[in-house]
């Protein structure tokens, strides 16, 4: 219902762990085909989009508390971080450890790789160890426009 407030915890036992808030009842495994880094549920809660140590976009339809999975996407060379669905609830951007920022749109009842943008590294490579990430590691879409991109 619109009251149904939930937790997802994205875990690297390949799978996203739901609760239900505040009272903290478990009401769904999702099982994932890699180590999980994020995930995010559409504004109409009816989809969920997974993403982590492979370079696949995992899809699932939301019914209720049953997480159905829809669809598998390949749309960059490494590992991802981090998406997030737009406010229309139409799109979701990836961004991806090799530095590629990747847009979905949806086509029909499925998501399509509408624009890929490779090259989000760091200006100054110098500035950073071997150790520490040098590529975009979040990224989300401006809530009030709902197109931008921060």
């Amino acid at each position: 219902g619109d009251n149904d407030i939930r937790l997802m915890v994205c875990l690297n036992e390949e799978k996203v762990k739901v609760y239900r808030l505040p009272c903290m009842m478990h009401i769904a495994d999702v099982p994932v085909n890699t180590q999980v880094n994020y995930c995010d549920v559409s504004p109409d809660g009816g989809m969920l989009v997974a993403v982590g140590d492979s370079n696949s976009v995992y899809v699932y339809e939301i019914l209720g508390t049953e997480y159905v999975f829809s669809q598998e996407l390949r749309a960059y060379e490494d590992c991802s971080f981090s998406c997030c669905f737009a406010p229309d609830g139409l799109h979701f951007v990836v961004a991806s450890q090799d530095g590629t920022i990747v847009i979905m749109q949806m086509a029909g009842t499925s998501f399509i790789n509408t624009t890929t943008v490779k090259g989000f590294r760091a200006r100054n490579p110098v500035q950073y160890s071997s150790s520490q990430s040098k590529y975009c590691r979040a990224i989300k879409y401006s809530p009030q426009k709902g197109i931008d991109l921060v």
